[in-house]
């Protein structure tokens, strides 16, 4: 008998995208798949759309949980279902996302393979929110077999590996990582991706799937592409230091190990601030950041060429002049 998984969707106002989404879903070669889809306060037809697509799903042989809850955020959304999945195997995806029809079932078998295995990640094509044209893909050259390289690539402030809609998880090591019941802080301000894989690529060994398992829809208007101010990018860092710092304190890894984490939290903290100032050309903090990469031995030369174009921008402007005329 097939063993249950369980998709987690938060939605708000998807009602463009769910007929992808769904139709997706409803393909899939897999028979046992658990769908909780949560309405996270929309003010579109999401709720109409959804409903309907449930009876689909039910009517293919699938399980289809709905849930309303007012607006609160992507975390907030994914809490509830966290509440409630029933699946042996567990996957969290945004409901303007779609996967091919083998999707489910190739992560399945890479499981199936090898009961050690926490976490795998397919490969995810990037598509335009119009005509859903491929604009990039996920670079996974770089992908190790390991934890750090994994938690190194979300500490920069993105993943160039973990993208939700090509990702899956065993439940049962996703339960011993996470507190009991699982529940993820829910700051707006970051998303969920730090709290729902950080613990598991510690806990658990991760695979590569080297093939196209899910599609990834980038939008131009999106809230994370719109213009910050530079006191709102530097709140945005600091709920992202104060959650991971929360995070360090939860794992249940060995002291060595939370000693590195803790100096990579603090590494691309500070990296991550760098760009911010230089992005908007300010200088505040810089000597404490500074101190503080020469204390976890990060200080390197990429970090002291970074510093120099924040106290001298004309370094910066001879740069960027002598690239173009290279460029030409």
């Amino acid at each position: 008998m097939a063993k249950l998984v369980s998709i987690i969707t938060p939605c708000y106002n998807g009602e463009k995208y769910l007929d992808r989404y769904f139709n997706s879903i409803l393909a899939q070669t897999y028979p046992a798949i658990e769908v909780i889809f949560v309405n996270d306060g929309s003010r579109d037809r999401t709720e109409e759309m959804a409903l309907a697509y449930g009876e689909k799903l039910k009517a293919r042989g699938y399980q289809f949980i709905y849930i309303y809850q007012e607006n609160a955020g992507q975390s907030a959304a994914i809490n509830q279902g966290l509440k409630i999945f029933k699946g042996e195997y567990l996957n969290w995806t945004d409901s303007d996302n779609y996967i091919p029809d083998n999707s489910v079932e190739k992560r399945v078998a890479y499981f199936e393979k090898d009961p050690e295995l926490g976490l795998v990640i397919g490969r995810t094509v990037l598509v335009d929110d119009v005509d859903y044209k491929k604009v990039g893909q996920i670079n996974e050259a770089a992908f190790e077999p390991a934890p750090r390289p994994l938690i190194e690539d979300l500490l920069k402030g993105y993943s160039s590996s973990t993208c939700t809609c090509s990702t899956m998880v065993r439940s049962s090591m996703f339960r011993d990582a996470m507190p009991d019941p699982p529940q993820i802080e829910t700051p707006r301000e970051i998303g969920q991706n730090y709290q729902l894989f950080i613990p598991i690529m510690f806990g658990g060994k991760t695979a590569f799937i080297p093939e196209v398992l899910g599609y990834y829809v980038t939008h131009k208007d999106s809230h994370s592409q719109a213009r910050k101010t530079f006191g709102q990018r530097m709140h945005i860092l600091d709920v992202a230091n104060e959650t991971l710092t929360s995070i360090s304190e939860r794992l249940r890894v060995d002291e060595a190990q939370k000693a590195w984490f803790m100096n990579k939290i603090t590494e691309y903290d500070c990296k991550n601030r760098l760009r911010v100032l230089q992005y908007y050309k300010k200088t505040e903090g810089l000597e404490g950041i500074i101190s503080k990469l020469k204390q976890c031995g990060a200080y390197d030369e990429s970090v002291r060429r970074t510093v120099l174009k924040i106290k001298y921008p004309f370094i910066k402007k001879i740069g960027d002049r002598i690239w173009k005329f290279k460029n030409k």
